[in-house]
């Protein structure tokens, strides 16, 4: 059996698809639960040690504890699987369980189920560095389609009202989610702002450079100037974002 496998038997234990956001999903919270890596590497045998990999505590026939917190190594990925569906759906991860059920990727994940990763133990900082897969891709898709021509599949005008509203009508997939649009609309402008700050830090590398070698002239003495006012502006948009 593969973590491939594994992981789509969890997400059939608890009645969710086994999607590329779900599988994606399971990769970042492997990878920052075993290696605390974000975002995640691509899937080796580093992912299905001890057939646990999300580091679930629940006791299970066979298994055994592999250190002072309780975590366990099971026989197979097959009782691995079995044990995580059972600590997912023991009443402490609803939120988490939702989203999963409705194939939501992790950046749209709100603050209920991010508190409920802290409760697991892994925390929410990896949430945000899961890449968007194609079937989050084709839900845009359908969305921007419903917009198009102002209906949506029942027949009402509520995609109309969703723009007013920013959120997105009530039922699957959309379960009164944030604006698709404005999500990446953020997305970009953190893209953005990331990109400028790479490129202000490289300025200033350069200028720093050539006051090292005695060399720094009017031009770069500008460019050091702008490259540090840059950094500072950027860095207080990102604190206030």
């Amino acid at each position: 059996m593969t973590w491939q496998d594994w992981a789509a038997l969890v997400l059939g234990g608890i009645n969710a698809p086994n999607s590329p956001t779900n599988q994606a999903t399971f990769q970042g919270w492997t990878a920052q639960e075993k290696l605390g890596q974000h975002p995640a590497p691509p899937i080796g045998q580093w992912a299905v040690q001890w057939s646990n990999p999300l580091n679930t505590t629940q006791p299970w026939p066979g298994a055994i504890d592999v250190n002072p917190v309780g975590v366990k190594q099971y026989l197979n990925l097959t009782d691995g699987a079995g044990a995580t569906v059972a600590t997912l759906t023991n009443g402490r991860y609803p939120d988490i369980v939702a989203a999963l059920q409705q194939s939501r990727p992790t950046q749209w994940w709100q603050s209920a189920a991010r508190s409920q990763l802290d409760t697991w133990g892994t925390g929410s900082t990896w949430v945000d560095f899961v890449p968007l897969t194609g079937d989050v891709m084709a839900t845009i898709d359908d969305i921007y389609n419903m917009l198009r021509i102002g209906t949506t599949v029942d027949g009402t005008d509520s995609m109309l009202r969703a723009l007013a509203t920013g959120l997105l009508p009530a039922g699957a997939p959309y379960q009164q989610a944030p604006s698709v649009l404005q999500k990446i609309l953020d997305q970009g402008a953190k893209q953005a702002t990331a990109a400028a700050l790479a490129q202000a830090v490289t300025d200033l590398k350069a200028a720093i450079a050539a006051i090292s070698v005695g060399a720094l002239t009017p031009a770069q003495a500008t460019q050091l100037t702008t490259a540090h006012d840059a950094i500072i502006r950027i860095e207080t948009a990102l604190k206030a974002a």
